[in-house]
């Protein structure tokens, strides 16, 4: 019973935190403006990513866009997110913007020892 209350006090704290979160936010800052280049790994992954911003109160919206677009649009402050980055597959895109111009950054690596290379079932 208590493992349920704490459960409960927790559940409550976060939902309380989001709100506070949410209510500082200018509007400006509700929209998220996706993209991603229609492999079906990173629609599922977006999707997910919609989901959950949904829930936290924001407005995501994802386009379907070629590699090049797609760091144009973050370079150009267009886009806010993109979530497939493959290193090494994706550096000759990535570089210019990260060391070139500073103008795009990577956050988070998701999936840490990931292979890229050539498979079949």
């Amino acid at each position: 019973m208590l493992r349920v209350l704490a459960n409960g006090v927790c559940v409550a704290a976060l939902m309380l935190a989001s709100q506070a979160a949410q209510a500082a936010e200018a509007e400006s800052c509700k929209a998220v403006r996706m993209a991603e280049p229609g492999w079906n790994d990173l629609a599922f992954t977006t999707g997910v990513a919609k989901v959950l911003l949904q829930a936290l109160g924001y407005e995501p919206q994802s386009e379907v866009l070629g590699i090049n677009v797609i760091y144009e649009g973050m370079k150009n402050k267009d886009l806010d997110l993109f979530l497939g980055y493959w290193d090494p597959a994706m550096v000759t895109y990535y570089e210019p913007y990260k060391k070139g111009d500073g103008s795009i950054e990577n956050v988070r690596v998701n999936l840490v020892g990931a292979k890229y290379t050539f498979a079949v079932p």
